[in-house]
């Protein structure tokens, strides 16, 4: 490989190749190979004895080579230099004219210091890694419901992907066979979730972003083959979990809230009409607060539930109370129930109870005796429709009943926290699983175990390129390949 030293001249910027003595070799403290990863090594300098040609000397500005005289070029401003490998600028910096040397009143040699400002291209990235950085990134530019009807503007991003990787699925085309699933299926059990696909991003956003955290500005136009393979590679998106993660914690949607209402009455004018997404009415009072014993996500205020993520939550309500008028009817009877309300609709809950105030036997009711009821979302986790709560519904435990004729009852129902010690009024949430879609998708979560540096390291040993800073902007990079 031959390495030169090339000087710029100060009036018109012109290159000249420095003539240097026949033994001079230009050491650059550092191997070829190392031009190739990009890692800090602080600034290079050189001093040079160069002998005084008629070439360099044109440079200079000397008016005739054996005399020591200036022609418009000023030793105390710098000049733009740079040195080359098999010529390909590999340092550019400046050089500053130091001393002339004469022998016999003959100017015979120049000295001169060349200073290199090597590219210090990961001295902001620092160890930014994948999750940290272009996750975040990604969280900010495509901030997206998991949902198949997201997917199509998604995948015309050219950025981001959602795509078929066999996980351990056992993809399939249109040949089902035992132990596979077909990706054409249309068997609920078998076609393919949306959080079963693996995300991608492309390679040219990941290396966009990076030159954008290292304070650098990339050349396109003379990095076109990097960017032409950028272009085409996809990186797949993807950690150690067989689904894609989205945003949410069920640990921090979990919520108990039981007791502290002992005394606590409704009568008849705490009852209102709500009318249902089906279009039924009933007529409902809230319960007094509940006593807080866990809320881990702040997501309870009241007795009111809002739900931080999308997911199928088992929700339970119990209630104790007592009564001390006769009901209407035999036929009106009070219930709990949890009743839901998202975008403007409510929903009542299917797994209600009703209190045993009235026997049936005995053809009386049991007045000022504490009796038990609850209500749930779904007991059975495989109630999909029954437990699945999107995000930001509220939902909240009532009394109700179905007849009108509550809202004229003139009774009032006394609450109470326990039954002999066993049973108390109480909402809760344990058990709360985030399904396959409905929540955004969490690229950090999902981020490979890769930092920025390898990941433009791993670029410049699989197409060989070296880095090569502008003469005029030394901000503005461009990578090309080099045959060695």
């Amino acid at each position: 490989m031959e390495t030169a030293l090339i000087l710029y001249t100060q009036a018109d910027n012109t290159p000249y190749l420095v003539d240097l003595y026949e033994n001079e070799n230009i050491s650059l403290n550092y191997s070829f190979n190392d031009i190739k990863d990009l890692v800090p090594r602080g600034n290079y300098s050189r001093t040079f004895r160069i002998p005084f040609t008629e070439t360099n000397a044109k440079i200079f500005g000397f008016i005739q080579e054996n005399t020591f005289q200036f022609s418009g070029f000023n030793p105390k401003r710098k000049i733009n230099a740079s040195i080359t490998v098999d010529t390909i600028p590999i340092i550019e910096g400046y050089v500053q004219f130091k001393a002339a040397y004469t022998t016999n009143g003959s100017v015979t040699d120049l000295e001169i210091v060349f200073f290199g400002n090597v590219v210090d291209f990961f001295k902001t990235i620092g160890d930014a890694d994948f999750k940290n950085y272009i996750g975040a990134e990604l969280q900010i530019d495509y901030d997206v419901i998991l949902t198949y009807d997201n997917l199509a503007t998604l995948n015309a991003s050219n950025e981001v992907y959602l795509g078929f990787v066999d996980r351990g699925q056992n993809w399939v085309g249109e040949i089902n066979e035992i132990g596979t699933r077909s990706i054409y299926s249309t068997n609920q059990s078998i076609v393919p979730a949306i959080g079963e696909l693996t995300p991608m991003v492309s390679a040219r956003y990941i290396f966009d972003k990076i030159f954008s955290l290292s304070g650098f500005q990339f050349n396109d136009t003379d990095s076109s083959t990097l960017v032409e393979q950028l272009d085409k590679m996809w990186i797949p998106w993807s950690g150690e979990a067989g689904y894609i993660q989205t945003v949410g914690n069920p640990e921090t949607a979990k919520f108990k809230l039981e007791g502290g209402v002992d005394g606590d009455t409704i009568t008849s004018a705490d009852f209102s009409a709500i009318t249902l997404d089906n279009g039924s009415t009933i007529y409902g009072a809230p319960l007094s607060a509940i006593t807080e014993i866990f809320d881990y996500g702040n997501n309870v205020t009241g007795n009111q539930y809002t739900a931080p993520i999308s997911a199928r939550y088992i929700l339970q309500a119990n209630c104790v109370a007592e009564i001390d008028t006769s009901l209407p009817a035999s036929s009106v009877g009070l219930y709990v129930g949890l009743v839901r309300t998202y975008g403007g609709q409510k929903q009542l809950y299917p797994y209600t109870g009703q209190f045993p105030f009235y026997d049936a036997i005995s053809g009386s009711y049991s007045l000022n005796t504490p009796k038990i009821q609850s209500a749930y979302s779904s007991w059975s986790p495989t109630t999909i429709a029954d437990n699945y709560i999107p995000e930001g519904a509220i939902v909240e435990p009532y009394i109700f009943a179905y007849n009108s004729s509550i809202l004229s009852w003139g009774g009032t129902i006394t609450l109470r926290n326990d039954a002999g010690g066993s049973f108390n009024t109480l909402f809760k949430s344990n058990s709360i699983t985030k399904p396959y879609f409905g929540n955004s998708i969490d690229w950090n979560a999902n981020a490979p175990i890769m930092k920025c540096n390898e990941f433009i390291s791993s670029l410049f040993k699989m197409f060989n390129l070296v880095v090569i800073a502008d003469d005029v902007n030394p901000k503005l990079l461009s990578f090309i390949p080099i045959q060695e």
